[in-house]
């Protein structure tokens, strides 16, 4: 899909509307589908989910403002899937406007259709949404892309946010899966406004007057008004004017997440492909050197930019091939003097003069000869080491490394292992990595590395569930109630069992409350 020049391609009207009871939204979306039908010669379709329209379908002479009754074809039903076949079943050429009252029932019609398992609150869990939504999401994708004029009616309910880890209420929405109210082009909130005291003497009567605010209008020019006692006239006519011939069509979300995960493959699959190549041809290249100059020449190109351009297990082949091809390089070098690693004290002599048994002398200190003779070899093994101790649940994978990297700058080293090359600096790694080895094992575990896991993975389902806005926020707050409440520490494979078991109460509680309040919303 190219660029091209912008034009208009909205032939109809795509208009939600929310507000408490008796605001009088069934009365102005029939005021405006009144208009529109005269408008176009045409018809109004009315799915009515509470028999809200009964006394408008009538003649009612006390009813000042419409005496007459409304002239519209409807269908009572709360069934999601009732409504969506009888929508499809239109025909353009008879029905010019469709209006949805309201859409909150058909949203709490998608929950209760689901008949699995719940949780012990009664909270439907996170795997199940995507099927219960997909009616909804359905519904409102007909009506967005359909060739008719649509108004979406919907309860007013309250809006929560967190504050000072508390919820409070800081605003009012619709009633309805996530942000329905605005996907059309305009939003419209009703209100029954009181009338001031010092009106209430002009004419018949009345306590309040219905009041609309555009809460949201794309074609600017509504945007910011607030219209009393809404008509066709002042509402929707001055809008007809700029609609154009073609309404245009949006992509599902079926539709777009199909086409980015198959775009994604693709890339993944490319990148794959260009991180094979180049391992191989370092691979490649390690085996063809000719001497340990050489080698030790093409591993110096193995910059961490290049390493980027890797994936993880073909960085690791490649160390591989350097280690073994040195190794071959380094038996192929002539021998030199045998080291001596363990002396062998010799047996207790006859002195000449008295024949007193003399002490052996003592022996020298065994040279030490570390098995790793530079850095790609030094990180490699670590990089094993690391992997054992996450497996053991000693820690959690990475946390050797990133130790080892830490006491590295300490030194004024580079945060790089792979290139401490310098014998200090190995001899200095393994003693330090013994040292934390050894102190990891010997710890008391209380679950930490194990509960840590469980969070990371009840945060990503949450997140792609999208009950939490952001990764990790889930379990960034688990963290901290844990460690203001019970003192544990910033590291949760460092907590006691105590604060382990805190910490999955809490996060049982979190998890419910957040997933109730996102099937609220």
């Amino acid at each position: 899909m190219a660029f091209r020049k912008a034009k208009p391609e909205q032939a109809t009207l795509k208009v939600s509307m929310f507000g408490p009871p008796g605001s009088g939204k069934t009365l102005s979306a029939l005021l405006f589908a009144e208009g529109i039908a005269k408008y176009t010669q045409k018809r109004i379709a009315y799915i009515d989910t509470e028999r809200g329209t009964d006394f408008y379908a009538q003649a009612v002479p006390a009813r000042e403002f419409h005496p007459d009754a409304f002239d519209f074809d409807a269908v009572y039903t709360r069934s999601i899937t009732e409504a969506i076949r009888e929508l499809k079943a239109l025909r353009p050429d008879h029905y010019s406007v469709i209006v949805i009252d309201s859409i909150t029932h058909f949203w709490e019609a998608a929950k209760a259709a689901y008949t699995g398992k719940v949780g012990p609150n009664g909270q439907i869990p996170m795997h199940a949404w995507g099927r219960i939504k997909s009616p909804y999401k359905e519904l409102m994708h007909l009506l967005i892309n359909s060739p008719y004029h649509v108004f979406i009616l919907g309860r007013q309910g309250t809006e929560f946010a967190e504050e000072e880890g508390e919820l409070k209420a800081v605003g009012v929405k619709m009633k309805a899966e996530g942000e329905t109210a605005y996907e059309p082009h305009i939003c419209l909130r009703m209100e029954s406004v009181r009338v001031p005291s010092s009106k209430k003497g002009q004419g018949k009567a009345r306590e309040s007057i219905p009041t609309l605010f555009a809460e949201k209008d794309r074609s600017g020019i509504l945007q910011g008004l607030a219209i009393e006692w809404p008509t066709f006239e002042k509402v929707i006519a001055p809008l007809l004017g700029i609609l154009g011939h073609t309404q245009a069509q949006m992509q599902s979300e079926e539709t777009a997440a199909h086409l980015d995960s198959e775009a994604l493959d693709r890339q993944e699959r490319e990148k794959a492909a260009r991180s094979r190549a180049l391992a191989d041809r370092y691979k490649a290249r390690f085996q063809l050197a000719d001497s340990l100059a050489e080698l030790d020449a093409i591993s110096k190109e193995i910059t961490p930019e290049v390493k980027r351009q890797m994936a993880a297990e073909h960085v690791s082949e490649v160390r591989e091939a350097y280690t073994e091809a040195r190794r071959v390089k380094v038996a192929l070098l002539p021998a030199g003097p045998t080291a001596v690693t363990e002396p062998v004290p010799s047996k207790p002599q006859q002195s000449a003069a008295n024949g007193a048994a003399q002490k052996p002398a003592k022996p020298s200190p065994p040279a030490t000869i570390s098995p790793l003779s530079n850095g790609l070899e030094l990180r490699t093994w670590l990089g094993k080491l690391d992997t054992d101790l996450a497996v053991e649940g000693h820690i959690t994978k990475g946390d050797l490394l990133s130790h080892m990297s830490q006491q590295g700058v300490h030194q004024l080293w580079s945060d790089d292992l792979s290139t401490w090359d310098k014998p200090e600096q190995i001899a200095f790694a393994v003693a330090e990595a013994s040292r934390y080895v050894e102190q990891r094992k010997t710890k008391h575990d209380g679950g930490g590395v194990a509960f840590f896991n469980q969070l990371e993975e009840l945060d990503a389902q949450l997140f792609r569930e999208k009950v939490i806005a952001e990764r990790a926020d889930f379990r960034q707050r688990v963290i901290e109630y844990v460690q203001g409440n019970h003192g544990a520490h910033p590291e949760v494979p460092r907590w006691t069992e105590e604060q382990v078991n805190a910490g999955k109460d809490y996060a049982d509680l979190l998890s419910r409350e957040l997933t109730e309040e996102a099937a609220s919303v």
